[in-house]
Parts: C-alpha cells; sequence; structure tokens
C-alpha cells in the first residue's frame, strides 16, 4: 500500500510523461542535482520536500514536490558555445506545464495542490523547476 506523498509523487510523474509523450522524456527516480545539458534526450524527475504543518490549524499539512524538466539540447561547435541559447522552447515549456497542471489541482492523491512556480533555466542547465504545494491531513498529528 502506498502512501498519499508516494501516490501524489507518481501520479505527477505520470502526468508529465502523458503530456510530454511526443517528446519521450525520460525520468529520473529521485533529484537529480545540477549537471549539465541534456543531449540525449529530455529528461525529468519529481521529488518530495519537507512536510510542514499549515498556520493556524496543525492537523492539516502542506507538502511540497519539485518537478524539473530539461530540454533536449543540440550539441554544437566551438564556434557557437557563446551564442546564448534560444529562450522560446524554455518559455514554451513554462506554458505547456501550467497548463498541464491546471486540470489536475484536485485529482492527484491529496486534497489540492497549487502550483506556487516555474522557474526556467535557458543560461545553465536549459529547463524548468515547478515548485508544486498540496494541503491534506496532517500525517504526523492525531487529527490528521
Amino acid at each position: 500500500m502506498t502512501n498519499v506523498l508516494t501516490t501524489w509523487r507518481e501520479n505527477i510523474a505520470a502526468l508529465v510523461t502523458s503530456t510530454f509523450a511526443a517528446e519521450s522524456p525520460r525520468a529520473i527516480v529521485g533529484e537529480r542535482v545540477a549537471q549539465s545539458v541534456s543531449r540525449d534526450s529530455d529528461l525529468f524527475c519529481v521529488f518530495a520536500s519537507p512536510i510542514r504543518p499549515t498556520a493556524g490549524n496543525v492537523n492539516n499539512a502542506n507538502l511540497v514536490l519539485t518537478v524539473r524538466y530539461w530540454k533536449k539540447y543540440p550539441k554544437v561547435g566551438a564556434t557557437l558555445r557563446d551564442v546564448p541559447r534560444d529562450p522560446e522552447p524554455i518559455e514554451q515549456l513554462m506554458l505547456d506545464m501550467a497548463a498541464m497542471f491546471k486540470p489536475h489541482l484536485t485529482d492527484q492523491g491529496i486534497d489540492y495542490y497549487h502550483v506556487e512556480s516555474i522557474t526556467p533555466d535557458v543560461a545553465d542547465e536549459y529547463g524548468v523547476e515547478a515548485v508544486l504545494t498540496a494541503w491534506t491531513r496532517n500525517p504526523a498529528e492525531h487529527g490528521g
């Protein structure tokens, strides 16, 4: 039997996979720390952050997931190494992710979640990071 956090994380990963099926993104289990751009395929990971009681009612809790998605970036020769990367694919990815989350804010294994931010990274890793905050019963309290 899985728990609410694992269910939510797995549901979000499945949502990313199905939404971006045309790009055939490769899922990474756990958190992928900063590395270099992805050359072979689109990559993504979904991982949890600390559980915190909600302000004003410790019987409820906020769960946080981070979704990182990196676009495949083509190899470039030495003459193009210092040319700025085109931000349009990352800007489109930001909007596509927002549209992906919108119809699923209440059906992912938790009571409700909110998209806190979708942050682009065009300079270093050529991807985005979305932070999701959920509201549910606090698993660390008697009322949870």
